[in-house]
Formats: structure tokens, C-alpha cells, sequence
């Protein structure tokens, strides 16, 4: 079981995006949405999906419009558009996210939770993640304990980031699978509001796993 878009739907609950909010409500591919979006085209490939991957958390998390355009491969004129773009659309998290920024550079920065953390100058860039990233993990903590405690026929094998392997026997898998739909996805106590998508696919590999319910 995988949560879908963990870190953005923690961005938008953070900053009530509501063009954000729009695109997670949608029921559409996130990556696909925000590339056609973004470049005014059709996402109709896995290369254009992947682009999309390598443009909305990186700068979200401080990539610049020259490193978007080597990462891309791509004029820096072009580069820089994609980057204002991205600005411009999804203002609200991005203005929250170099507010955060700029707190960092000047002191200690505080989590959701009030946790600190203390950057050097050179390294206050990464005060962007740890703002969005120490919630999505302490919410995946807090999902991991639900689940060990609501699994009855199935036991919890492993959890990385924010994925949990779970073993179970084929007779109880359609129950297996609505009780950690209904763990995963109910309302975070820590986290008022945040509720996340969940994906659960079955297999005996987990290199080909295969989503049986919806």
C-alpha cells in the first residue's frame, strides 16, 4: 500500500493551495495534470510524465530556472518560463514555501509539530523540504501504528517511507485490503483536515504487483 502524491497533498494541506487542492481533487493523475498545466500540452507519454516528475517538487524544494533547464535538458529561456509558470500557478504554496525559506536564513525554522531545525546559510534551501517532508513523515508514522493496530489476519512486514508491505494469505485479502483502505485513508488525528490516497496492489513479487480492488 502507497500513498498517492504523499508530500504534495502535504504541501497543499500546509498551505490550502486551492488551485493545488483542484488538481489533487480531481481524480486525475497528479504528474500528468500538472505537466499539461504547466506546458499548455497533452501529457500522452511516460517520458512527458516523468518530465513532469522532474519539475514541480524541484522547485517546490528550490530548484532554479537554470537548474530546471539542465536537468531538462533544455534552453535556459525555456527553463525559465517552465519556472515562472510553475510560479504563477501554484502561487500559494510557492509564496508559503519561500517564506519558510527565508525564516531559515535568518534563524531556526519550526515544523508544523514546532520542531527546530537550524541550517547554515549556504545550506538554508533545504528548509523548504524539511517544512513539508517532517509532516508527511510523522503522518506516515502515525498510519504505520494504526495499521499494526487494525491488521487482524494479516501481518505488517515493512514500511518505507510512505509504502507499507503487509502479508497476508489469499482467503483474506479482500479483507486485508479494506481494512488498510480504511486505516490509510482516514482523517490524521495529528494532522486535522489531511486525508491521503491510498494504492494496494497484491502479488508475491514485489517487482509485479497487480491492483485487484478500487
Amino acid at each position: 500500500a502507497d500513498f498517492r502524491s504523499c508530500e504534495v497533498v502535504v504541501l497543499q494541506w500546509l498551505t490550502n493551495d486551492l488551485k493545488l487542492k483542484e488538481v489533487l481533487d480531481s481524480g486525475e493523475d497528479l504528474h500528468s495534470r500538472i505537466y499539461e498545466i504547466v506546458t499548455g500540452n497533452k501529457c500522452d507519454s511516460d517520458i512527458k510524465r516523468k518530465i513532469s516528475k522532474k519539475i514541480f517538487l524541484p522547485v517546490v524544494y528550490g530548484l532554479g530556472a537554470r537548474g530546471l533547464a539542465k536537468n531538462l535538458s533544455i534552453p535556459e529561456n525555456v527553463g525559465l518560463e517552465i519556472h515562472n509558470r510553475i510560479y504563477s500557478t501554484f502561487s500559494t504554496s510557492l509564496d508559503w514555501i519561500a517564506q519558510q525559506h527565508e525564516i531559515a536564513k535568518h534563524g531556526i525554522i519550526k515544523d508544523y509539530f514546532g520542531r527546530p531545525r537550524k541550517f547554515i546559510l549556504e545550506e538554508s534551501f533545504r528548509s523548504r523540504n524539511f517544512v513539508v517532508q517532517a509532516v508527511a513523515a510523522t503522518v506516515c508514522q502515525e498510519k504505520l501504528i494504526e495499521l499494526w493496530k487494525a491488521l487482524t489476519q494479516a501481518k505488517l512486514a515493512f514500511s518505507i517511507h510512505d509504502g507499507y508491505g503487509v502479508i497476508c494469505s489469499v482467503d483474506t485479502a479482500k479483507d486485508t485490503y479494506e481494512i488498510m483502505k480504511k486505516t490509510l485513508e482516514t482523517e490524521s488525528k495529528l494532522c486535522p483536515g489531511l486525508n491521503m490516497k491510498v494504492e494496494i496492489k497484491f502479488g508475491i513479487r514485489l517487482d509485479d504487483m497487480k491492483i485487484l480492488w478500487k
